[in-house]
């Protein structure tokens, strides 16, 4: 996990500094990173992807300094579920300088009662546990699920609404965009409802609530989050940078199923798919695929003359 030697040092400048120190492990044991933070939080800088994945933790464990006698904060784990962390460590430091004792977080599987385990703490010079077969059972676990899931040959996804309007709107927006899911072959493991004054054109989710979304999509193990409504370059610049799940809205889900397969678009019943939905469609028939803009409005003439289609709905 660390040595006596790296406990000692870090303990020792962190109470010199006045900072909390902190360094980030492979599993081979060496510091791959050296980060000083602030007196009461760590900043850990862009990592590379090189080693993530569906299946995979980043490889590395973090192992930190509290200057107070408090163990792993909420920030803490929020750092280790956004970064795919081995885990992160908490070592406290008195007031000389002295390590004091360590608490350690690790991620645990999908469908999990929780996202992640806590360990009790410990004093600072006890360090025998099996960190490296944690994180490797983690990581066959994952892929057994992930080989699961490619069997059945459907991605997973969280539908999220992000938006001024009621929450029962919202409800039916998601309802209908859980449809679009279905009609692309995702199945929707879980959702998210978030209601603000004001859509941020830059931050879609603030910290909290993208961590609660990652913990969401990590107990359905989902591998995309889809957006209702449309995200601006920015936001999906954003949503990049704290999630390594494929993001998308719902204008590029529609893209992609009209991609896909152009027939997929006219085995759905309209009262149940939306009529908003259809009419997006039709927004992305170029002007030379008359044949299929036909075919559309055919669709929905006879589901209208056979009663299939209450007019009501709309």
């Amino acid at each position: 996990m660390y040595t006596v030697e790296q406990a000692r040092e870090i303990s020792l400048l962190s109470r010199s500094l006045g900072r909390q120190i902190g360094l980030l492990i492979d599993r081979r044991g060496r510091v791959d990173m050296v980060i000083v933070g602030k007196p009461d939080s760590i900043y850990i800088p862009e990592l590379p992807h090189s080693r993530t994945g569906a299946t995979r933790l980043r490889g590395l464990r973090l192992l930190h300094t509290h200057l107070t006698p408090d163990l792993l904060s909420e920030e803490d784990l929020m750092d280790m579920l956004f970064l795919r962390l081995d885990c992160v460590i908490a070592l406290t430091v008195n007031p000389l300088g002295d390590p004091v004792q360590w608490q350690g977080g690790h991620l645990m599987p999908p469908k999990a009662s929780k996202p992640y385990m806590l360990d009790a703490p410990k004093p600072w010079d006890q360090t025998e546990t099996d960190l490296m077969g944690t994180a490797l059972a983690l990581e066959e676990e994952l892929s057994r699920q992930d080989s699961t899931r490619e069997s059945q040959a459907r991605a997973r996804a969280v539908v999220v609404s992000v938006s001024p309007e009621p929450r029962t709107i919202q409800e039916r927006n998601l309802d209908e965009l859980s449809e679009l899911c279905s009609t692309a072959g995702i199945a929707v493991c879980g959702r998210m409802i978030q209601r603000v004054r004001q859509v941020n054109p830059k931050l879609i989710l603030g910290r909290g609530k993208m961590a609660e979304l990652e913990v969401t999509a990590l107990m359905g193990n989902a591998d995309t989050l889809v957006f209702d409504g449309e995200l601006s370059p920015s936001q999906l610049h954003n949503l990049a940078d704290v999630t390594e799940r494929k993001v998308i809205d719902r204008t590029q889900l529609i893209l992609d199923i009209f991609a896909e397969d152009k027939k997929a678009m006219f085995n759905v019943n309209l009262e149940v798919f939306g009529i908003r939905n259809f009419l997006e469609m039709l927004r992305y028939v170029s002007a030379d695929s008359d044949s299929v803009y036909r075919i559309l409005i055919n669709e929905l003439k006879q589901q209208l003359k056979s009663g299939e289609l209450d007019v009501s709905f709309f």
